[in-house]
């Protein structure tokens, strides 16, 4: 079962966006670092959408990216 990510969840993955899941994964890990205290709401956002990746198969993945449409 693909997980159900929620909107800002898919537009976050869509400005990190990637061609494959680990490397969407690795390309979030990499940026968390970088949050400021004041950023808490985005570190729960990407932990929350990273967490869903790791949780999915790489088929589910390439389902998922190709029908993934930010609303920004």
């Amino acid at each position: 079962m693909t997980p159900d990510f929620k909107q800002d969840e898919i537009n976050i993955m869509c400005i990190y966006g990637a061609d494959t899941r680990l490397q969407l994964i690795a390309k979030l890990e990499k940026m968390q670092p970088y949050l400021g205290a004041d950023q808490a709401a985005l570190r729960k956002l990407s932990d929350s959408a990273i967490s869903k990746l790791k949780s999915m198969t790489d088929e589910q993945f390439l389902e998922l990216n190709e029908k993934m449409v930010p609303d920004f």
